[in-house]
């Protein structure tokens, strides 16, 4: 699994940002073309209609300027369902990322006590268990959400082939399975599960979006903004037509590309799972979470020296005896 690239943002703040992106541009394209295509050949249609036949007797009238009033009048509430629709998916993003921080935020947690409190010997493979399973995770839980198993890479080294096989078969997410049956054996270290209370409200976010993705959501509201784009962009040359001639078409054309590039943004990011790189979050929580173990490890081994140092800085007050004892063997 790949880690994250750091993003470039001297490069998003320049001038250049202004210019477009071929590659975005195309992707934009693609994803617009069908209301695009629909609305310049109804363009198309009116504009060849009033220049070629309207000024004819017996043809009636298919577009005025006074018919531009309608999308004038209309223009509104298409803006608000728009507007309301983009906010509602990016509050939904925007609640998504705050989870991924969050939860790198409470396993941090959780791993500083499972590395740093003290244990009787039959506590301690439990605590031992909970710092090798925290590290992976990120990436259990991202593929138990978005049903991917290529996560489950992340788990070489760290966890037993039958450890992972249990997990693909789960049909709960990794907490129930994983971190927090761990913790059973040592009841008494009552740390460890006061830290698995916040991890476990920071993944509802996340367990609620993968449920409304299956049942679809707001599917009316979505349906009807669409319907309403679609019928605004197609009456649209109506009110134009007999305006601007033949330039009705690029520009209606132009319209059509905006508008639906605003309503495709809120169908992007109204699924964050398809979106956030939970890949490269995966992998980059693993890192930061492996390196806090490393660090822990020879926090732990500068402790132990300075102990002892002390120890046998202090001999002459406490004697021989205890100095040999404190000194690890050589």
């Amino acid at each position: 699994m790949d880690g994250p690239i750091p993003y470039d943002w001297e490069k998003h703040a320049s001038w250049r940002r202004h210019l477009p992106n071929p590659r975005l541009l195309l992707h934009a394209l693609r994803r617009t073309a069908p209301i695009v295509g629909w609305t310049l050949a109804a363009a198309t249609g009116v504009t060849a209609y009033v220049q070629l036949l309207q000024a004819k007797p017996g043809w009636p009238d298919l577009s005025r300027p006074a018919y531009s009033t309608a999308a004038a009048l209309t223009s509104f509430a298409l803006s608000l369902l728009l507007v309301y629709r983009t906010n509602a998916a990016y509050g939904r993003w925007a609640e998504m990322r705050t989870a991924c921080g969050r939860m790198l935020v409470h396993l941090r947690v959780l791993l500083r006590l499972a590395t740093t409190l003290p244990a009787a010997p039959a506590d301690r493979p439990a605590l031992d268990a909970i710092a090798r399973w925290t590290p992976v995770f990120p990436a259990l839980f991202f593929a138990f959400l978005a049903s991917q198993p290529t996560f489950y890479e992340a788990c070489a080294g760290q966890l037993a082939p039958a450890e992972v096989a249990a997990l693909r078969a789960a049909k709960q997410p990794p907490p129930a399975a994983g971190i927090g049956d761990n913790v059973v054996p040592c009841p008494q270290l009552l740390a460890i599960p006061l830290s698995l209370l916040p991890l476990s409200t920071g993944l509802t976010p996340w367990e609620r979006l993968a449920l409304e993705a299956e049942i679809g959501g707001l599917d009316a509201y979505k349906r009807h903004t669409s319907h309403f784009l679609v019928a605004w962009l197609t009456f649209l040359p109506f009110g134009l037509a007999a305006i601007y001639g033949w330039l009705t078409i690029p520009i209606c054309g132009a319209i059509a590309f905006l508008l639906a590039g605003v309503e495709g943004i809120g169908v992007s990011i109204e699924h964050p799972i398809r979106i956030l790189p939970i890949k490269a979050y995966a992998a980059g929580f693993k890192a930061a979470l492996m390196n806090q173990l490393k660090e822990a490890a020879v926090a732990r081994e500068l402790a132990a020296a300075a102990a002892g140092h002390r120890l046998h800085r202090d001999a002459p007050k406490h004697g021989a005896a205890l100095v040999t004892e404190a000194l690890p063997p050589i």
